[in-house]
């Protein structure tokens, strides 16, 4: 195993100085790649030293690496689909029930990878250096391009370029794509995001993935372009084919020709909420206009079926519209590298942004002991003050009863005791007379008027 410096940026694989900044990157330090990703200063196959994460997506994590055999700086591609593994240690282990699908999208990305590594004289493609198994996966490794983004080239060329500019640059991608579709290849993520350019204007497509990766409700977590992401891939059940990608680069055409991103297609299910390009700008032939219509039409059956006859079409459009008046230029060299550093700043705010919510999430949230304890607290000590008022108020009416009750006792016995005779008739002095009634009752006369 290769030794490598600590010595080393992880964000471009330069020397530090002696303050420990970076003289080629200008950056003094760079956050630690989120849990779930290898670390930096891992080394894999014994000689590839891997740094920060470049891209990810639901199939697969993409890493700065250095060769420390050739001392090149490479990408290296590993497969790593989220919803179907986890990391232990350096080992990715398929989850319980998902080892069957782990094993055949494995198997599938080891195929589209080996297949690209032999295709060669197609100027798009990124070469893959090496291909190795290790921890339960494979790992791609690719040259390392030097660009930005073709969304961020345009943001620096006004947002779009002219028809001619537009010829110069997407023909190539055209081309490309014809010869991939002939090695039953499909990209499916044609996008700004994905095509990358150099300071010297060449062009790169980045990120082929395999199908389920690419298209939504998949086994995999999906990764999709609105705007380019052609409408069939937004559900499980939608034949997909070159078509596909005729949808997806003739929304890259309508970008670069308006500056506009054209919308989602699953916002415009019956075709519509697309302004035309000629209409956007009048610069633009309106033939091209009408083709590019036609290539980001929703229903694949009304789509140009294939990247060579959109080609075709495009190649034999009549030139025309108000050609003469257009001035803009294409971003120089100094600007590009100018684009460069500020993307990779901002890449670098975003993966440490990225690293800070991650972590928050999986923090685990404690208790709140002290508010609990408050509440119990609270709830016992009401309970104490109902207790004694309930008890004082039993003994005040244990009180009551025992100072009613003698009188109460006397005087029910007395007249339980006590007979009243019959003395209807009798005559008053006979009744009070009479020894028997002496003593018990008391006999008083009351007139009434009548």
């Amino acid at each position: 195993m290769i030794r490598f410096s600590d010595n080393l940026c992880m964000n471009c694989m330069g020397k530090l100085d002696s303050s420990g900044n970076c003289p080629n990157c200008r950056l003094s330090g760079i956050p630690e790649n989120a849990p779930g990703f290898l670390p930096q200063h891992t080394v894999l196959d014994g000689q590839y030293l891997i740094g920060k994460v470049l891209r990810s997506n639901g199939e697969s994590a993409v890493y700065l690496s250095l060769n420390g055999t050739t001392g090149r700086t490479v990408e290296i591609r590993e497969f790593f689909p989220s919803r179907l593994c986890t990391r232990s240690g350096f080992q990715v282990i398929p989850n319980p029930g998902c080892e069957i699908q782990y094993k055949a999208f494995l198997s599938d990305f080891i195929d589209l990878h080996r297949t690209l590594s032999r295709l060669h004289g197609i100027p798009l493609l990124v070469p893959i250096l090496d291909l190795f198994e290790a921890n339960g996966t494979v790992y791609v490794v690719s040259e390392l391009f030097s660009g930005i983004r073709f969304g961020d080239f345009l943001n620096i060329n006004i947002g779009e370029l002219s028809w001619e500019q537009t010829r110069e640059f997407l023909f190539p991608v055209l081309m490309s794509l014809q010869h991939l579709h002939e090695n039953n290849i499909l990209h499916r993520a044609v996008s700004p995001d994905t095509l990358y350019v150099s300071r010297t204007g060449e062009l790169r497509l980045l990120d082929f993935c395999l199908s389920p990766a690419r298209t939504l409700h998949s086994e995999l977590d999906a990764e999709l372009y609105p705007g380019y992401a052609a409408p069939e891939q937004y559900a499980p059940t939608g034949w997909q084919g070159p078509w596909t990608d005729v949808y997806a680069v003739a929304a890259v055409f309508y970008k670069t020709l308006t500056g506009t991103m054209p919308a989602a297609a699953c916002d415009r299910p019956d075709g519509e909420y697309l302004f035309s390009v000629s209409g956007l700008n009048e610069s633009v032939p309106q033939e091209v206009s009408d083709i590019l219509d036609e290539a980001l039409a929703i229903d694949p059956n009304k789509r140009i079926p294939s990247i060579a006859e959109l080609q075709s079409r495009l190649t034999g459009a009549q030139e025309g519209g108000n050609q003469g008046g257009d001035t803009r230029r294409v971003a120089s060299r100094e600007e590009v590298r100018q684009a460069e550093l500020e993307a990779e700043q901002q890449e670098q705010l975003e993966r440490y942004e990225n690293y800070i919510r991650y972590s928050k999430r999986r923090r685990k949230k404690r208790p709140h002991y002290g508010l609990l304890s408050g509440i119990i607290a609270t709830i016992l000590m009401c309970s104490a003050v109902l207790y004694i008022l309930y008890g004082m108020y039993e003994e005040k009416q244990a009180e009551l009863s025992v100072s009613s009750s003698p009188t109460s006792v006397s005087e029910s016995s007395y007249l339980g005791s006590t007979t009243v005779p019959p003395l209807v008739g009798v005559d008053i002095n006979t009744a009070t007379g009479d020894s028997t009634y002496k003593g018990k009752f008391n006999f008083s006369i009351i007139y009434e008027a009548n």
